[in-house]
Order: structure tokens, then C-alpha cells, then sequence
């Protein structure tokens, strides 16, 4: 079936069809920013699955609670999985769509809904694995399903978002230790000058355990000394390169830009 597209492939649909977030990632990459490899698996994929495993009718007469769950315990069919563990598999097997980030992080993957609201699950390795991350994610959004971003994980040293209109000639970027998704946090803040890329001010954030993926596909904790839980989590030199390529998106598109990024051994991602 076509529910399947890579990012290359976005340009050509709707954002009705792919979802804001992954229309916005395909831009960005098409631009020649760092993005991370992903396919969006589309609403007509859950449409099929819906028919395939009978489930419409069944669901309609349920309320949303005991929906999610008859969802969550519905395996996928075999032709949905087979289609999916194929692009799953070509984010490490294929050369043309190979990266860094196979070689360094293996092949496991982010599964995110394209609307802002809906869930998202990292570090997601095997295809079993997969076909339930995916699920699930239909699960959480089930009056109204989005697209699903299948995305290269990126075991990130700092994660967070910038702002490039904070003020005049400034950027405001905003970062917590590990990978992001730790509700418990709260982010540094700096404001960075656009122009020389000097740390103008910064507030300390606080943050009591960073996370980090596992290579068996888990999520785990790592404590942060006392002393660093508010100490400044984001080097000047990442602080410089984050400013940089910040500034660029914002140059090629010609408007303030709000980003949500990732470092990992310094390399600036976009998801």
C-alpha cells in the first residue's frame, strides 16, 4: 500500500495527510539541516488496520478507555507489519538512507505522533517492538489519528528547544541533560547573541537524573551529582554551534524559528 512515505517523499502530500510535525522535519531536511532519517506512516495505514482486524464496528458501541485497550491488545496484521518491518529494517540496511546515527546508535527509533498532542515512545528497537509502539500511539489518539513519524533514535548528551525571536538579535535555547521526554526537569535557560554567539545571560535549571537509552531498546536513569543539578548543562561551545545553525533555519526561512533539537558528541539535531 502507499501509507508509507519517507521524508523525501513528504513534499509531494498534504499536511493533512503527513501532520505538521513531519511536513515541518521534511522541509528541514530538504534544506540540508540535520534531521534524523524517518518514514511517516500515514492515517490510511490505521484505516487498513481498522478494516483488516475488524475492529471499527466492534469499537463504535465501547467508550474511549475500553477502545484504547482493545486497540493496545490487537496485534497488527501480517501485510501492515511485513511493510512496516521492510522500512523499518532500510534505516540500517539501505545505503542510500544509511547514516552516523546507524552506525553509532544501531538501528532503534523514535515513534512519534505528527500531532503535538499525541504520544510518543523512544529508543524503540525490533520490529516486535515496533508494530506495539506504533499501536499504542494509535491508542493514545484515537478520536482523531495522526500521522506516525518512525524515526533514527538519537541517544542525545542535551536535548531541548530554541527560540530564535526571544528578543532583538538574541536566541533563546533552553536544555536538560540526556535524552528528552524528563517530565521532571526543569531546563536551563541562555540567551545567545546571534551575532558574536556569547552567552549575553543564563538561568540554571534543575535537574535531579538525566536519561539515556540502553542498547537493549530500554529508557533508563543515571543520577546527576548534587553539585551539577543546577550547575550549566550546555558548553559555551555547543551553545555556539546551537546559535549557529539555529540562526541559519531562521535565515532560510526568512522568520523566527521555535526548534526542538538534540546534541549528541556535538552534532546538532532537529526532530
Amino acid at each position: 500500500m502507499s501509507g508509507i512515505v519517507w521524508l523525501k517523499e513528504c513534499q509531494k502530500l498534504s499536511h493533512s495527510i503527513i501532520g505538521k510535525k513531519a511536513a515541518r522535519l521534511a522541509e528541514l531536511k530538504q534544506h540540508s539541516f540535520p534531521v534524523p532519517e524517518a518514514f511517516v506512516i500515514t492515517p490510511d495505514v490505521y484505516a487498513k488496520f481498522l478494516q483488516d482486524t475488524q475492529l471499527h464496528d466492534k469499537l463504535s458501541s465501547l467508550d474511549l478507555s475500553l477502545k484504547q485497550e482493545m486497540i493496545v491488545s490487537t496485534r497488527m496484521p501480517e501485510d501492515l507489519a511485513e511493510e512496516i518491518t521492510d522500512n523499518y529494517e532500510l534505516l540500517s540496511a539501505d545505503p542510500r538512507k544509511a547514516s552516523e546515527l546507524v552506525e553509532t546508535f544501531g538501528c532503534r527509533v523514535a515513534v512519534r505522533s505528527s500531532s503535538s498532542k499525541g504520544a510518543t515512545y523512544l529508543n524503540i528497537k525490533g520490529a516486535d517492538n515496533l508494530m506495539a509502539a506504533i499501536i499504542a500511539c494509535w491508542a493514545s489518539s484515537f478520536d482523531s489519528v495522526p500521522a506516525i513519524i518512525i524515526q533514527q533514535m538519537v541517544d542525545a548528551d542535551i536535548s531541548g528547544t530554541m527560540s530564535t525571536d526571544h528578543a532583538e538579535d538574541t536566541i533563546a535555547i533552553k536544555g536538560i541533560s540526556g535524552v528528552g521526554g524528563n517530565r521532571e526537569a526543569l531546563p536551563a535557560t541562555y540567551l545567545v547573541s546571534k551575532k558574536s554567539r556569547e552567552v549575553i545571560k543564563w538561568e540554571s535549571g534543575r535537574q535531579h537524573f538525566k536519561m539515556f537509552c540502553s542498547s537493549d531498546g530500554s529508557i533508563e536513569n543515571e543520577e546527576i551529582p548534587k553539585h551539577r543539578r543546577e550547575a550549566q548543562n550546555i558548553n559555551d561551545a555547543q551553545l555556539k554551534e546551537l546559535t549557529r545553525v539555529g540562526t541559519k533555519v531562521e535565515q532560510q526561512y526568512g522568520y523566527p524559528q521555535q526548534l526542538r533539537w538534540v546534541m549528541a558528541k556535538d552534532q546538532v539535531y532537529f526532530l
